[in-house]
């Protein structure tokens, strides 16, 4: 694929990323600190963006479920998703072809890690954000995109036939861990909650030319999780968690400083929700 190298950029960094010394809660020697594992997750992700050019009629609209992957520690997550929308032959609509990954790694600001004497940590991450994604329209064959009879056809565009996006930020937020003691034969003091909100402002760019110039970007990554740790050996336990993802960007491109305060302050109202991510996940942890 023409960026492949940017996804193989991506899954180097998250080798360096991810790892369990930079974990939320290494205990150093406390053992009721959360516990200091890396999950590997899949699911089904519900997915939408909507990107269009300036004339608006190069439009590429993906609405549609992905399959994906997230490899994640406490600092630090990859995911990788994958699907095909169907196509619309009354709107002649081609079927497009989404893949998406996206990157955080950063670390966590402690306020405190017990509370009370209770395993009850809150933090403040800290994340760098990378993402791209590319949408490519496919042709069908056997003729399944000829007009329908009595529907009106949008007119014919020069479309580009792919869409490679590319994307950058830094956010912070407010996060929480608890690990929940049991008498319970298995659960003992295994079963650790997470949850965490990062907003972040950043930009996005095309390697194409469907969009020029650097738009302006806000995000926000909500991740509820929980693990139920050492279930099988020293190490390897259960995942499952939620993580919802949403993404708004301005209008024009960055023409001058008072284009990113008014983004910085919330006051730009050209900046439009355009790209939801909700991943509902279940998988391993070690």
């Amino acid at each position: 694929m023409k960026y492949s190298a940017t996804l193989l950029f991506v899954i180097a960094t998250l080798v360096l990323c991810i790892s369990p010394t930079v974990s939320l809660g290494q205990s150093n020697g406390n053992a009721e600190a959360p516990g200091n594992t890396t999950s590997l997750t899949v699911g089904y992700v519900d997915d939408a963006f909507a990107l269009a050019g300036a004339d608006s009629l190069n439009l590429f609209d993906y609405d549609g479920s992905s399959a994906a992957l997230m490899l994640s520690s406490q600092s630090a997550s990859l995911m990788i998703s994958y699907g095909v929308q169907d196509a619309d032959p009354a709107r002649g609509i081609k079927p497009l072809r989404n893949l998406a990954a996206r990157l955080h790694f950063g670390g966590n600001a402690h306020l405190f890690r017990q509370l009370a004497g209770v395993p009850i940590a809150a933090y403040i991450p800290i994340r760098v954000n990378l993402g791209y994604r590319n949408l490519t329209r496919e042709e069908e064959e056997n003729g399944a995109m000829e007009p329908v009879e009595g529907l009106q056809q949008a007119p014919p565009t020069e479309d580009e036939g792919a869409l490679n996006v590319a994307k950058g930020g830094l956010g912070a937020g407010l996060g929480a861990s608890i690990r929940i003691p049991t008498d319970l034969p298995v659960l003992e003091d295994n079963l650790t909650g997470f949850v965490s909100v990062v907003r972040s402002l950043g930009g996005m760019t095309d390697f194409g030319d469907v969009v020029e110039g650097v738009r302006l970007t806000r995000s926000t990554d909500f991740t509820v999780e929980g693990k139920l740790e050492r279930l099988l050996g020293n190490r390897t336990g259960v995942t499952i968690g939620l993580t919802v993802r949403s993404m708004s960007w301005s209008q024009e491109t960055v023409e001058e400083v008072g284009d990113v305060l008014d983004v910085v302050t919330g006051q730009d109202g050209a900046l439009r929700q355009r790209s939801t991510q909700t991943l509902f996940r279940l998988g391993i942890n070690f």
